[in-house]
């Protein structure tokens, strides 16, 4: 009878990997979709592009972000994604490119960005560090 073994367990980094993943490619949902995801997705506080933040004041900046482009599509670049985890804390980095547009507005914009999150797998993998910057239009 051969011997079963039990499936390798998955590294901190690799759940941060993936939790960040579907933190990006929520804000690709409906705005309510997005909004109930980003709800989830933020500690109290953040360190929220170089500025300490409450969740409140994240929350507002997104919603706004949505309601400006209301069609998004996010696209993580997996060959991107590294992480790097200690005492609970892990820095992910990764790539992923956009398409977002407004109708309304008739605006588009496309585009590839840079990203890092701190996530605090002792909080439910909240995001305790966010920031981004686009490298290619």
């Amino acid at each position: 009878m051969p011997k079963e073994t039990a499936p390798a367990a998955i590294s901190d980094e690799q759940k941060a990997i993936n939790a960040a993943a579907l933190m990006i490619q929520a804000g690709s949902g409906t705005n309510e979709e997005a909004m109930n995801f980003t709800r989830e997705f933020y500690a109290d506080t953040v360190d929220y592009f170089k500025k300490k933040r409450p969740k409140s004041e994240i929350l507002a900046d997104k919603q706004a972000y949505f309601a400006r482009w209301p069609v998004r599509r996010f696209v993580v670049d997996q060959n991107s994604l590294k992480a790097k985890c200690q005492d609970q804390m892990c820095m992910v980095v990764g790539l992923y490119d956009y398409k977002v547009s407004s109708p309304e507005r008739g605006k588009t914009a496309t585009g590839t960005s840079n990203f890092t999150y701190v996530l605090d797998l002792r909080n439910r993998y909240r995001i305790v560090m966010e920031d981004s910057e686009v490298i290619s239009r």
